[in-house]
């Protein structure tokens, strides 16, 4: 004979779930069978109100049951539906900030390439001086003066420097050929990073009724490689 199998018995926690599952069809039997047999019975039979008492106890029990899983199944969409609206706004935060990473990094690289071609322009030809302060835009700019026909193109960029301590004020920008002055050609300078607030500033207070340029501040091309030190004076060969 082949070994049978033994199959263990139900456990309390089994036979509380069974209840629990059968609670409420048993109730909804209990429900019906006693409102069947309570109303639609004939005589002062006792037994058709002990019936009745059962329904209606059956009944009282069962409502609540009943309501509470009408709410769910109320309420599930409703959730569902926030849950729903709050992921569609994340997707769209998501996307948002991707947009925005991309944008910043198509900005750095449309920013590296002007820096690499301001560089190669200034490079190029002699470095223009210093000939006045101007308001251009809304804001204030630098006029530049250079001799003859080697003028610096449109894009090329230079370090506005105090000539004493060799200190960076900031970055210039040649827009545009302004006029003839003489033999000498003017250039507008558009700053395009502010290194020293307070010095621009300045200038920018001042432009209205002295257009003087800065003095003792004098133009060095720009190099993306510069190096310099913690005053923002500029490192060249080994020196501050």
């Amino acid at each position: 004979m082949g070994d049978s199998v033994s199959r263990p018995g139900l456990g309390y926690d089994e036979v509380v779930r069974l209840a629990r599952r059968l609670k409420e069809p048993a109730l909804a039997t209990a429900t019906v069978c006693g409102f069947l047999i309570g109303v639609l019975g004939a005589g002062p039979d006792p037994q058709r109100w002990l019936w009745f008492a059962v329904g209606s106890v059956a009944l009282s029990a069962l409502i609540p049951a009943l309501g509470r899983r009408a709410w769910r199944l109320v309420e599930r969409p409703a959730r569902l539906e926030r849950e729903l609206v709050v992921k569609d706004r994340t997707i769209r935060e998501l996307k948002r900030q991707l947009t925005k990473v991309d944008d910043e990094r198509v900005a750095g690289v449309l920013e590296g390439r002007r820096q690499a071609v301001g560089e190669a322009l200034a490079g190029q030809v002699e470095i223009p001086s210093l000939y006045a302060i101007m308001k251009r835009n809304s804001a204030v700019a630098l006029v530049a003066s250079c001799e003859g026909t080697g003028f610096a193109a449109p894009g090329a960029r230079y370090f506005v420097v105090e000539e004493v301590s060799n200190t960076v004020k900031g970055v210039v920008e040649v827009d545009a050929d302004l006029k003839r002055s003489g033999p000498n050609r003017l250039l507008a300078l558009n700053l395009v990073e502010k290194w020293s607030p307070r010095f621009w500033e300045h200038l920018t207070d001042r432009v209205e009724f002295d257009t003087r340029p800065p003095p003792q501040v004098i133009l060095k091309p720009y190099r993306m490689d510069a190096k310099t030190d913690g005053d923002d004076r500029l490192v060249e060969d080994g020196r501050a």
